[in-house]
This record gives structure tokens, sequence and C-alpha cells, in this order.
């Protein structure tokens, strides 16, 4: 017997727990030897066979591996951290610390300006923006200051929660000190039930709007008016709008989406009178378009969209402006005067705008002027029968009519890296240059406001592309297929194209 074979034969029987390895064949020729003095392996002279040396190389690999994808996935959740952290814009957050402030220390002479706004707003049916809008507009209460605000609210014809969400709004805006007047479950006003684009429901909007305003044009006394439709809007936003340009505007509008872009493109018009595209920069003349890029408000020659601002003296009597601290209105002849197609006109007497009988909402008139929205024509007005033009878009303050199309357009499509690549790289891929029409485009016509909409009724739905070229485009645009698929089925179900009448 070997002098050393116990201790051999104990190596052999060690080495397996020493080096994680045996080779399968029972071949120990390759088998290192393990040296108890210092528990470390010693390679034999004969070296190790192939397949052990492929698993030594293996098990080392695997750390370096593992640290390598631990570092991945570190990197990757804290990219994911930076991007949910940054995806507010500055510009749409400017004055979030003034509105934390009035929040955390509220005085009824507020922060703003101290002028006094009259906030006005018409719901049908909208109990599920009511509880975002309610808390929302509060917080704009409480900025402005509860001696500087009245706000007006009128429903009508709901059969949803929504007479129980105003209501209990009301009891709040009594809580805060606020005057207001609330109006629910009201049926006085006749509503249409045929047509979507006619005068009928046009006369029917003008007259809701015009009785959520009458107690401005009661009492007077309020330098602005902030009109609200039935939207989701933060109050940040809000300020924005009426901070916008040092409040040097007579009317300011945000910007309203829906799931193919910017929506009321029935009312909405470039500073020439053009049609506007539903696609960023939405503007198709070069200083509306240059704003936009931007950032800042771009002149046009109207808009509503969602959320409006407007100066207050167009609404009241010639002697109700007179009490104003800040008269804005001319007192010289109207130049150039109305035109024949006005409903003010009268032949052989021209009225200076501080003269001009109170502006309302109303309908066109048939047969003299384009077919338009009551919204349409309160900037018409404003500048024709007041010459009132400094109208403006803040196109960073959105809004829209669905929690979805919100969140779409509000947070993801503003998200920095997102709108560097829409601004920098997609630039509306082409296609932002057609514009929305509805109707066949050869009969959009041009009149004392603009470009005129041809169509008095879609049987679909009120706006459309009927645009030939868009189709082409969109076939053309890469970075629009999700838009295209998502477009034509919704036109497919809308049963587009649509009748006429």
């Amino acid at each position: 017997m070997h002098p050393n074979g116990a201790a051999r034969q104990n190596n052999v029987e060690l080495a397996p727990l020493a080096t994680g390895y045996r080779d399968d064949a029972g071949d120990d020729s390759d088998d290192e030897a393990y040296d108890p003095a210092i528990h470390a392996p010693i390679q034999q002279p004969g070296g190790r066979s192939a397949s052990a040396k492929r698993h030594a190389r293996r098990l080392t690999c695997l750390p370096r591996l593992w640290h390598a994808a631990l570092a991945l996935y570190v990197a990757l959740a804290a990219f994911g951290v930076y991007m949910l952290k940054t995806y507010e814009q500055p510009d749409d957050i400017k004055w979030r610390p003034q509105l934390l402030e009035a929040l955390r220390n509220p005085r009824s002479q507020g922060y703003h300006t101290g002028e006094k706004i009259f906030i006005a707003a018409n719901f049908f049916n909208n109990e599920r923006i009511l509880p975002y809008w309610t808390r929302e507009m509060s917080k704009v209460i409480t900025y402005l200051g509860t001696q500087n605000v009245y706000v007006s609210i009128f429903e009508s014809y709901s059969h949803d929660q929504t007479p129980a969400l105003l209501d209990a709004f009301a009891e709040n805006l009594k809580r805060m000190g606020v005057e207001h007047s609330v109006i629910t479950r009201d049926t006085s006003i006749p509503k249409p039930n045929t047509g979507i684009t006619n005068n009928n429901r046009i006369s029917f909007l003008s007259a809701v709007r015009n009785k959520v305003m009458a107690p401005l044009y009661e009492r007077g006394g309020f330098d602005r008016v902030l009109f609200s439709n039935d939207i989701y809007v933060e109050a940040e936003s809000v300020i924005a709008l009426l901070r916008a340009r040092n409040g040097d505007w007579d009317m300011v509008c945000s910007l309203d989406f829906n799931y193919w872009g910017l929506y009321d493109a029935w009312v909405i018009r470039d500073r020439l009178g053009g049609l506007a595209s539903a696609i960023w920069p939405y503007f198709l003349e070069e200083v509306g378009m240059g704003a936009v890029e931007r950032g800042e408000p771009a002149p046009v020659f109207s808009c509503w969209n969602g959320i409006v601002g407007m100066r207050a003296d167009p609404f009241y009597t010639a002697e109700q402006r007179k009490n104003m601290t800040h008269p804005k209105l001319s007192d010289k002849p109207l130049d150039p005067p109305l035109p024949p197609s006005h409903p003010s006109y009268e032949p052989f007497k021209i009225v200076p705008p501080a003269l001009a009988p109170p502006l309302r909402f109303r309908t066109s008139v048939e047969g003299k002027e384009c077919f338009s929205s009551e919204c349409f024509l309160i900037p018409y007005d404003f500048r024709r029968q007041f010459l009132l033009d400094k109208i403006f878009v803040v196109p960073t303050v959105l809004v829209a009519y669905e929690w979805d199309y919100y969140v779409w357009y509000r947070w993801v499509i503003r998200h920095w890296l997102v709108k560097w690549y829409i601004e920098n790289i997609e630039r509306g891929d082409g296609y932002q240059r057609t514009r929305v029409t509805m109707g066949p485009k050869e009969h959009v016509y041009v009149w004392d406001g603009g470009h005129c909409f041809p169509v008095r009724r879609l049987r679909a739905f009120e706006s459309m592309w009927t645009d030939d070229s868009l189709s082409v485009l969109i076939l053309r645009s890469r970075s629009h297929l999700r838009f295209a698929l998502v477009l034509g089925y919704r036109l497919r179900l809308a049963g587009w194209p649509a009748d006429v009448e």
C-alpha cells in the first residue's frame, strides 16, 4: 500500500466538495488535489478536461451576467422614475406655487389681480365630469378670492346624478361665502329633439347660455367672464388662461381635444379667418403656427374650445358700461361699419362700440350670415361690433370632454420626450396641413367672418374630415398608422361618409 494511499483516497473523496466537480467518466487523473493547509484546489499535472473547462467558464460568467442584468434593471427603474417625475412641463405648472399658497392660506381678496370674475357654466348629464370640475373650480375660486367671484350654473334635462352633484356644489359655495346662482332641473326652455347642427339646436344653446349669464346682465360690475364647458381642466390651467399675456387680452381660449386631435373645428379660425387643422401646430398661417411651436398665446380670429375668458364690457348696456372702473370700449364711430348681414346693422347709422346694444349669445341670420355656432358668433361680434380683436388661444391650456383623451393630451402628449419627438422629428408628418372641414371642401366659402363651412346638418356626427387629400396623407404617414386605423374604425362605426342635407 502506498504510504500516502489513505490520504490520496481521502483527497479523491473530498475533491468534489472542494471544486464542485467530479468527472462523470470516473477518470480521476484530472481531479484536483486538495491541500488542507490552504484549503485551495491544486491543478494536477495533466490539467482539466474540455467539459470541465467549459463548465468552469460558465460558472465564472454567471456572476458577471447577473450583475449586468441587475444594473440594467436598476437603470430602467431609475429611468422610469425620472420619466414619471418629469412628465409635466414647467409652463404647465407655472402657477402651481401660487395656487398652493392660496390653498394653504386662503383669504377673501385672493391672490389674483383683484378683478371681479363672473364664472359661468352649463351642464347636462355630466355626472362623470362634475366631481373633478367642482374640485378644481373650488381651487380656482380660492385663488381668485371669494369676494371677487360670482358663480352661475344652469342645468336642464339631465337624467343622471348631475342635479344632485350641482346641489352639493351650491352648498359648498355657500360654506365658502361665494355669491352664486345654481339652477338645476330646469325645463323652462324647450329642448329640440331633431338635428345636431341646425338653428333649432343653436337657438336652444344660445338660450341656455344667456340664462346662465343673466346675473351678469342684471348686476353688472364684473371685469371678466370665465365661461366653462363640461370639461376636465386643472386649476392651474385656468389660472394660466386668465394670466395669459399678463391679462392683455379681450378674449382667450383653451384648446379642446378628442380622439382625432383638436375638437371644435366649427368655431376656431386662425388669425386670417382660415380653417384649422386637428394636428399640432393646428394653424396653417405662419404667425399662429410659430406661436404654438413656441408655446405662446397664438392670435386667432375666433375660438372657444372648452373654456374661455372674455372682457365683460360688451355684455353690458351703455349705461352699465359708464360705471366700469376701466372702460375699454371706444366711443368713436365704428370703422369699418357693420356689414348689412349683421343683425345690428342699421342703414345710415354708425353706432360707436361704447353705445352698441349689449352682446348676447345668438343664432346666425338665416340667408345672410354663415350658419355658425353661438360660440363662434361671440368672438365674431367682439371684432365686428366692439373692435375687440385681442383674441388668443393658449396652447399650453389643454382640456377634454372625456378622461381618457384628457390624460392622453394633457400629460402623455405633453411629456417632454413625446413633445420633443412631435416637435422635432414628426412635426405632423405633413398632414397637419390638412384642414378640418364639414361637408364638401369645394363648397367652403369666405364671408365677413372668414371661412364658412357649407353644411347645416350631418347625420353621422358634427365634425369630420371630408378633405380628399386626408386619406392620401394618412396612408403616407408611417408615424400615424395607429391614428389612421383608429380614425377609420371610428368613421366606419359612424357610417361615414355621412349624408349631407
